[in-house]
């Protein structure tokens, strides 16, 4: 659904099954955005972050905002994921408003 209404707003989207694949994909080429599922087989979301964050996509890559998406919303959960390095959350299930928003609010705080 997420995947579906970025393509429909013109967005290019590449997928990654999990965590390894997404730092994989990352040094190979470069993206504005990571949407970043946290529960994913192989490396989970918040490690994957984290190795992206010391660099090991690329140290010129190391600054990539990454928006957490997950269905974790317990209280501090949104805390743990920007200690982790993300530059915000979004809670699944996802309102494409929501996230068009939260976009919107990372991508203007990178140009900033």
């Amino acid at each position: 659904m997420v995947q579906k209404n970025l393509l429909k707003a013109k967005h290019t989207v590449v997928v990654a099954a999990d965590g390894q694949k997404a730092i994989q994909r990352l040094a190979e080429q470069d993206f504005d955005l990571i949407l970043m599922d946290i529960q994913m087989p192989v490396m989970d979301g918040v490690e994957a972050t984290k190795r992206i964050r010391n660099g090991d996509a690329g140290a010129d890559k190391s600054n990539t905002p990454i928006i957490a998406m997950t269905a974790y919303a317990m209280l501090g959960d949104k805390e743990m994921f920007l200690a982790a390095g993300m530059n915000d959350y979004i809670s699944k299930p996802v309102d494409i408003a929501a996230l068009k928003e939260v976009i919107e609010k990372v991508m203007t705080s990178k140009k900033g």
